[in-house]
């Protein structure tokens, strides 16, 4: 694993129906994997991790003052040496295809627009990654959004948002 990206914790937040991942890190430890609730969460998702570095933001409030909208990205970092924004998610049904995802594309590439409309963030992401982990413990479904996927998303993202705001 690149430099500086020493320790990422995971936990499993069920406070709602559905469950969501959260990540920490701490570059004073050595790279481990924890979680609680279900050790199957993280048979899941383990071969997923190591393709992961550099981690910037975790569980980060992201807002895009032009388009009026905010929301929480779970993760930015790079995936195989590409930064992007990675959105977790867990699942009870398999979701192998991006069309099983409905509007997870959407959120990830919102996010990554609020990103890179913010000047507080020194850096721009023009990729996402959506990670679908199980509770069964099957491996999980990792659906990459290259630039040009998630400008077509974008496109997506502004007209939904369009609907709502009119």
């Amino acid at each position: 694993l690149e430099e500086g990206f020493t320790s990422l914790e995971q936990g499993v937040n069920e406070t709602s129906d559905k469950s969501h991942l959260e990540y920490n890190t701490n570059e004073s430890s050595p790279l481990k994997y924890s979680i609680s609730k279900s050790h199957r969460y993280m048979e899941s998702v383990k071969s997923v991790l190591s393709d992961v570095s550099d981690v910037i933001v975790t569980e980060g409030i992201v807002k895009h003052e032009e388009l009026g909208y905010s929301g929480t990205v779970d993760c930015v970092a790079r995936y195989k040496g590409e930064l992007c924004v990675i959105d977790w998610k867990t699942s009870t049904k398999p979701k192998p295809h991006l069309k099983d995802l409905h509007d997870y594309p959407l959120q990830a590439v919102a996010y990554a627009g609020a990103i890179n409309n913010d000047t507080t963030f020194n850096f721009k992401v023009q990729s996402a990654l959506i990670v679908v982990v199980y509770h069964t413990g099957s491996e999980a479904h990792v659906h990459w959004l290259d630039s040009d996927k998630c400008q077509e998303y974008w496109e997506k993202w502004l007209d939904r948002l369009n609907q709502f705001q009119t």
